[in-house]
């Protein structure tokens, strides 16, 4: 029905879909305004987490033993967002 209506195109390379890659254009907003909508949102929730102690230890600093890799590309995203919202 999307691809029918012309939200999504037929061109889609599913294989390298990614989250936050806006896809669907729609009349009420483009693909580029609903990645900027995401980006928004998922600062907004990796914010949240740190005001959570709780949960931003069991979601982000247990990881951060396991794999530190996870910790630095969770850093350097939150950091990116903060320095796009300037």
């Amino acid at each position: 029905m999307a691809v029918y209506k012309g939200y999504i195109s037929q061109e889609i390379e599913y294989e390298k879909l990614r989250v936050g890659q806006g896809i669907i254009s729609t009349p009420e907003f483009s693909s580029r305004e609903l990645e900027q909508i995401v980006a928004k949102e998922q600062l907004k929730y990796r914010l949240r987490q740190i005001k959570r102690p709780s949960v931003f230890y069991r979601r982000v600093i247990k990881r951060l033993f396991m794999d530190p890799r996870f910790f630095l590309n969770y850093a350097k995203a939150l950091a990116g967002r903060l320095a796009k919202r300037k």
